[in-house]
């Protein structure tokens, strides 16, 4: 994930795990699709919470 401090610079980091099938923003969470199921975070990807699990 690309996040920016409201001062600061662009910087790269922080992944999903696999390939991201999906995403979508609401507010300052984001959810993810990918390899592991669905899943989202409110620190731009520093902490992922699982939501439902793929088979």
């Amino acid at each position: 994930m690309w996040t920016r401090p409201l001062a600061g610079e662009w910087v790269h980091g922080r992944t999903v795990e696999g390939a991201p099938q999906a995403f979508a923003v609401d507010r300052e969470r984001v959810y993810v699709a990918d390899d592991r199921g669905i899943a989202y975070t409110d620190d731009a990807g520093a902490t992922w919470v699982v939501i439902r699990v793929m088979q």
